[in-house]
């Protein structure tokens, strides 16, 4: 949606995110204070200043001039969504997710865009942290000579290593789709939902017997080993599970 350039600072400076308009030259027109304070800049300072030169590094300068001509063009949506890494006075380097929307003047010729930012850093360190340690589970699971799955509260399963596939006879696919009910036919859900209100306590293990069924319907006895783990933002069962039978 094309955006009209009638509005003031009064209005601009009372939205919590950042707000940078740009003239046709990529130069700053005006800013809100919330973006002053983001960047460490006083508004009389940046008012003028060349965007992509003073504010990205220098290996992102091309590409961000780059979109800034494709937009202005209107060879991207009117409300086109960039991220780049900005760089503050202090030298720190911030991640921003920045909504762009085209400045029009009276006889509809595009005079700039207005751009406002949210800082995303913090979000972005969580998604990769996040994503290592899923990769690092992952490799964790895959050599576990053991059984081990990952479960959810309602018993549905979530993970498996490939351990798990070949000794109950399933593709992990095909285990994804089924619950703890369908392998383990006498297993106590109600135990693992327990730890739930025993995380705050040192010793949140549950250990007990139980049994597995293979996809051919052989059942034989094991030993689970289930603890509580947050995965993905959300509480998960994870266990590790101890063949007592001979010949599975």
């Amino acid at each position: 949606m094309l955006v009209q350039q009638d509005f003031g600072y009064e209005i601009i400076d009372k939205i919590s995110a950042m707000v940078v308009g740009l003239d046709v030259d990529n130069r700053i027109t005006l800013v809100n204070t919330t973006c002053c304070a983001f960047l460490g800049y006083r508004r009389d300072e940046l008012l003028g200043m060349d965007w992509c030169e003073h504010l990205f590094r220098p290996q992102d300068r091309r590409s961000a001039r780059e979109f800034f001509v494709q937009t202005m063009a209107g060879e991207q949506c009117s409300d086109a969504v960039y991220e780049t890494v900005v760089l503050l006075r202090t030298g720190e380097h911030r991640l921003v997710c920045w909504h762009t929307s085209l400045l029009t003047d009276e006889r509809g010729t595009v005079t700039g865009l207005l751009c406002t930012g949210e800082d995303i850093s913090r979000q972005r360190r969580l998604e990769d942290t996040l994503r290592k340690n899923e990769e690092r589970f992952r490799c964790f699971a895959a050599h576990i000579s053991n059984i081990f799955f990952v479960f959810d509260g309602q018993g549905c399963l979530c993970d498996v290593n490939d351990q798990t596939c070949a000794v109950l006879g399933y593709s992990r696919e095909e285990l994804l789709s089924l619950s703890m009910s369908d392998i383990a036919p006498v297993f106590s859900l109600e135990k693992c939902l327990d730890l739930l209100q025993q995380e705050e306590q040192a010793e949140s293990l549950a250990v007990f017997a139980g049994q597995l069924s293979t996809r051919e319907g052989n059942i034989f006895p094991v030993e689970f080993v289930v603890d509580v783990i947050d995965r993905q933002g959300t509480p998960c069962f994870v266990s590790v599970v101890q063949n007592l039978g001979r010949d599975i």
